[in-house]
């Protein structure tokens, strides 16, 4: 358990302090809407999401368990992305997953988001790539 906590850099990781960790709750909300409102300005999207924005969204959505289907990226404690996977089944009966993330703009380009929405697409429970990333990951533990 200490070693998942410790914060480590490789070259698959090359972001010192980066861990994964579950959706903490309503405590988390704020800190989601800094990181999208981060990600809105920099791609000049002209939205803006307050925390209660995040938190009706999250409780209208149906076949959701944010414990399976939400990770989140801290950078020495602070939340730096998130990445929720969601899925449905179409009118033809076909399994639909899909994926939305958002990184906060300092931290982009550095490939741990592509490989945790990578993750989802195999439909695991716990999708995320930590191991192989060998990012310190609570969501393992």
């Amino acid at each position: 358990m200490a070693n998942q906590e410790t914060p480590i850099a490789t070259i698959e990781n090359p972001l010192p302090g980066l861990r994964l960790r579950p959706f903490a709750g309503d405590s988390d909300f704020p800190a989601m809407a800094e990181v999208a409102n981060a990600v809105f300005a920099a791609d000049v999207m002209g939205w803006v999401r307050t925390p209660e924005h995040i938190r009706r969204d999250y409780a209208s959505f149906t076949h959701f368990d944010a414990s399976k289907d939400l990770a989140m990226a801290e950078v020495d404690g602070r939340l730096v992305g998130y990445v929720r996977t969601v899925q449905w089944i179409d009118e033809k009966g076909i399994l639909v997953q899909g994926q939305v993330g958002f990184v906060h703009p300092a931290f982009r380009r550095r490939g741990w988001a592509t490989s945790c929405c990578a993750g989802s697409r195999r439909g695991s429970a716990k999708w995320h790539s930590c191991k192989a990333l060998r990012i310190p990951c609570t969501m393992c533990s």
